[in-house]
């Protein structure tokens, strides 16, 4: 039985995915004009929404449709990822190639990197973030840009090593590291990937295809420049992405919320009147946004915060509806998801989220995580298996059991790689996230 309590917060969750709709509709649409909008990729997703919008406006709300286009803009961002994690990948080998090419273009000498030297300065770094989080996260950035000169086996000794913590924990929080851990390793490539793609799959095509060993300084320099214009694109893709997904989630926070709150009369219809505005813009095609509709916005300002606040204070007794078992508990959880700032969460649990882990599951997920590992580097040029290994190791729970440890992996890592220009790439790369840091 719904109590006062329940719709308090199912109250403050309308209330706030209403002003954020309304205000990122707005920001939707500027975005839009942009010349650089993915119109190809995300014109489909949004003309959908624009639809369901619509309806709901008119007093006819889509749970369904709703539904389905949510799952299909998830599957838009994981193909979008999935570039984003080849680009990385392949940013990773090129960025230890711009030593070999620097004394013939600029006529440099080069001297033999001093392996514990660097390894103490990058080790003084780490200390010096203080807190443990910090440390670990500092520790994190430096394993991802080391060199890595690992066998498979001491690779996944390693992996194994880092996933050890997970036997503390809960299958859904083991199932999220393992998707990441998929993620980094390539392994999450959708079958269409290419579809709407198409020059930044030719580019990775010219990248797997590359002799990174002969590579010359004209080659080296065009496929720079071409990662950098590739990354470019996805960024503003995947925030692109990331707008329609939060206009997807906030109108199904209405849906879910909408008919067991009461809300202010005037209030609402103001922000349906504002939606109709921007809704009518995007009919229309272009143009710019008339001043009145922008300047109606100004009643929103504070609100957002001020709900998201009263949401706030009201989760300790959302957390004793869900213990109580209550027949809203399963609601309750889909607004929670929705309010929780993870925009591609999916709704519905999994069943056994809530189960430990046990040494055996976690042995099955390390094998079939380390098969298809195994797998794909038959196809893969070793420079990007080495890629694809720093990329694993910098996302795992930190696994050093002590700073000598960790400080012999770091000049162990740099004293290992013989590739000169690459030690000191791999040194002057974390010294530039520590300055960036600092600054």
């Amino acid at each position: 039985m719904e109590g006062a309590r329940m719709k308090r917060q199912l109250g403050a969750a309308c209330c706030y995915a209403y002003a954020r709709l309304t205000l990122n509709y707005y920001m939707y649409y500027e975005a839009a004009q942009d010349a650089d909008f993915p119109r190809g990729i995300l014109d489909p997703l949004s003309g959908r929404f624009h639809g369901i919008l619509g309806d709901f406006l008119e007093g006819i709300p889509s749970s369904k449709a709703l539904e389905e286009l949510r799952t299909e803009v998830i599957r838009e961002m994981e193909r979008a990822t999935a570039y984003t994690d080849s680009l990385q990948a392949y940013e990773y080998v090129l960025n230890r190639m711009e030593g070999r090419f620097e004394p013939k273009l600029m006529g440099g000498e080069r001297r033999a990197l001093d392996s514990e030297a660097a390894a103490r300065e990058i080790m003084a770094y780490i200390r010096d973030g203080g807190e443990a989080p910090l440390v670990n996260q500092r520790i994190q950035n430096v394993v991802g840009q080391l060199p890595v000169r690992l066998t498979k086996n001491k690779f996944f000794a390693m992996v194994e090593e880092g996933l050890s913590v997970y036997l503390k924990g809960t299958q859904e929080n083991l199932d999220d590291m393992m998707n990441i851990l998929r993620s980094e390793g390539l392994l999450n490539q959708p079958k269409d990937c290419a579809e709407g793609y198409e020059r930044l799959h030719g580019f990775l095509e010219m990248c797997r295809g590359a002799d990174y060993a002969r590579m010359d300084a004209q080659t080296y320099r065009g496929l720079t420049e071409q990662l950098k214009e590739a990354g470019d694109t996805l960024s503003g893709l995947t925030w692109n992405i990331l707008l329609l997904m939060n206009l997807v989630n906030d109108l199904y926070l209405i849906f879910l919320t909408r008919e067991r709150v009461l809300m202010g009369v005037s209030e609402e219809t103001r922000m349906k009147e504002i939606l109709r505005g921007i809704k009518a813009m995007f009919d229309a095609g272009a143009g710019e946004i008339p001043g009145e509709l922008t300047q109606s916005l100004t009643f929103l300002e504070g609100k957002q915060e001020a709900y998201f606040e009263q949401w706030m204070r009201g989760q300790e007794s959302a957390g004793e509806i869900r213990a109580g078992d209550e027949p809203l508990g399963e609601l309750l959880y889909q607004v929670e998801t929705l309010m929780s700032g993870s925009s591609f969460m999916e709704l519905v649990p999994s069943e056994n989220r809530e189960m430990p882990v046990t040494r055996e599951a976690l042995a099955q997920e390390e094998e079939r995580l380390f098969d298809s590992l195994r797998e794909s580097w038959k196809h893969q040029p070793k420079v990007l298996v080495r890629a694809v290994m720093a990329k694993i190791l910098s996302r795992l729970p930190v696994f050093f059991h002590s700073s000598d440890e960790l400080f012999s992996y770091i000049e162990n890592s740099l004293e290992a790689c013989e590739d000169e220009a690459e030690r000191e790439a791999s040194v002057r790369l974390i010294r530039m996230i520590r300055d960036e840091e600092m600054e």
